[in-house]
């Protein structure tokens, strides 16, 4: 029970920090309602801070997984014909 609720507000602090780093209208105006206020330069500084505290999870770049392929391509079938970008989230 206990392993859940920290389960459930870890996934809940990430997609905040989510929000904070790439929807910063939407965290604006969460903040804006549940800090009721309306303080633009407050509100920013709320939303910059846990935005700048948490690095982004690396993307990797498509030339690399096109060079991994190629590498691969020899044992593993699919490999040939693998699109590099449906091994790239960019949610």
């Amino acid at each position: 029970m206990c392993t859940a609720i920290a389960k459930e507000f870890l996934l809940a602090d990430i997609d905040a920090i989510h929000d904070f780093k790439r929807r910063k209208g939407f965290a604006l105006t969460a903040l804006k309602k549940y800090r009721r206020n309306d303080d633009r330069k407050a509100l920013e500084d709320s939303c910059a801070n846990p935005a700048n505290k948490y690095l982004s999870p690396p993307i990797p770049a498509l030339d690399g997984i096109r060079i991994i392929l190629m590498e691969i391509s020899g044992t593993v079938a699919a490999a040939k014909i693998a699109d590099p970008e449906q091994f790239v989230n960019y949610n």
